[in-house]
């Protein structure tokens, strides 16, 4: 007689646990087993029986495959987190577990759907990134516009520009406010967790911009050295610096901007969809304000209330994912509901929270209708991803298995 579960993962057990912030003697009282039980499975000593396998699905709200599907092959970087260093390690664990959670379900989608291609530049970077110059960081951040033929302009959708480029992105809540995103960088795709709590279009923007940046510069840098307070700071740092001159290239600031005031920055905002901010920190370190003068700038700054919240920001909400969702809604389309919910390795709450899409086309309630377009015929009338019109999109080929 067999005990136990043939093929149950344990370290699925620790990242499910994790996500739901549920400490392991609470999941033994759910599940109603010793903790060092629990501790046996997390660990591959032991595996549960069936019965006990389905409390833990219960306890977690994950279905019994999450625990069975095979482990990937492929080896992610350091984790990068945009947050400050008081974010509580639950709340950093939770969010981590979240972006795995995206990758493998982009991995698992990717096998029906061809998903886009990840095509980041791939530069000379240093062993240690750190010994890059300011310049340099700048100078890699333009080599990457100029990578994906971006020009001096402003990019009009981030999201949908790294979508574009195989960067798998995810809107979710997190249990933070001081976490802002975080991303980790893997061979096939990238992928990286923006909080959906942030309503500053701008401000969103520059988080993607910002991890771009650690995708960019930083894949290489070992975990352990984030743990070190000064290093990490030097690192988001140079995340910042590259944010920056992406979103707002250093030769497009000195043409562009006429007055180093508030109101000047102003003038800009909607063009370039930064926010002013961004905009006073970009003109510091081109040298247009002296130390004094951003002093100046700063106490007017928050003498107007904008710390929290800027004007015109409501006009520039921020962007969403759509890659994931509409891959699933072709999905769906082409193989049915059921077909698709028994290969996707969540409970569908957390694909809903991870992707944006409807409920209802995971449990066929309900039907959307999308003008779905060959893909050659869009890329000749739109200029880019992110002026797909509302109501439409394009053809995403299934893979035939």
């Amino acid at each position: 007689m067999i005990l136990g579960t043939p093929g149950f993962i344990g370290s699925r057990l620790v990242e499910a646990r994790l996500e739901r912030g549920i400490p392991v003697r609470a999941l033994a009282e759910r599940v109603e087993i010793s903790v060092p039980a629990i501790y046996g499975y997390e660990k591959g000593a032991s595996s549960p029986r069936a019965d006990v396998l389905r409390r833990l699905c219960d306890a977690l709200d994950v279905p019994e495959r999450y625990f069975l599907m095979p482990v990937e092959e492929q080896t992610g970087s350091a984790v990068f987190y945009r947050a400050q260093r008081s974010t509580s390690v639950a709340a950093c664990n939770a969010a981590e577990a979240k972006l795995s959670w995206l990758h493998r379900l982009g991995t698992v989608v990717g096998q029906f759907v061809d998903l886009p291609s990840m095509s980041l530049p791939d530069f000379a970077i240093p062993r240690d990134p750190l010994a890059l110059s300011d310049g340099e960081v700048e100078r890699f951040a333009v080599e990457t516009r100029r990578y994906w033929g971006l020009g001096q302009g402003p990019i009009s959708n981030m999201v949908a520009l790294l979508e574009k480029h195989g960067v798998l992105l995810a809107r979710a809540q997190v249990d933070a406010d001081a976490l802002d995103g975080l991303s980790q960088f893997f061979p096939d795709h990238a992928v990286g967790l923006l909080a959906a709590n942030k309503e500053s279009g701008p401000r969103s923007r520059f988080d993607v911009a910002h991890e771009l940046g650690h995708l960019v510069l930083h894949r290489g840098v070992e975990q352990s050295r984030l743990n070190k307070p000064s290093e990490w700071r030097a690192f988001e740092n140079q995340a910042h610096r590259f944010a920056a001159a992406l979103l707002f290239p250093p030769e497009a600031f000195r043409h562009e901007v006429k007055s180093f005031t508030l109101d000047g920055f102003f003038e800009l905002k909607m063009r370039w969809k930064v926010s002013v901010r961004m905009m006073m920190m970009q003109a510091q370190r081109l040298g247009f304000l002296s130390d004094d003068a951003m002093t100046r700038l700063h106490i007017n700054y928050a003498r107007r209330g904008y710390k929290r919240s800027e004007p015109l920001d409501e006009q520039l909400p921020p962007e969403q994912p759509r890659l994931i969702r509409r891959a699933i809604e072709l999905w769906v389309a082409e193989r049915g509901f059921e077909e698709v919910c028994a290969h996707l390795p969540f409970a569908n709450r957390d694909i809903v929270t991870l992707t944006g899409v409807p409920r209802g086309v995971l449990t066929g309630e309900s039907a959307q209708v999308l003008r779905l377009v060959p893909a050659s015929t869009a890329a000749e009338n739109a200029p880019g991803p992110q002026d797909t019109p509302p109501g439409g999109g394009t053809v995403t080929p299934l893979r035939r298995l």
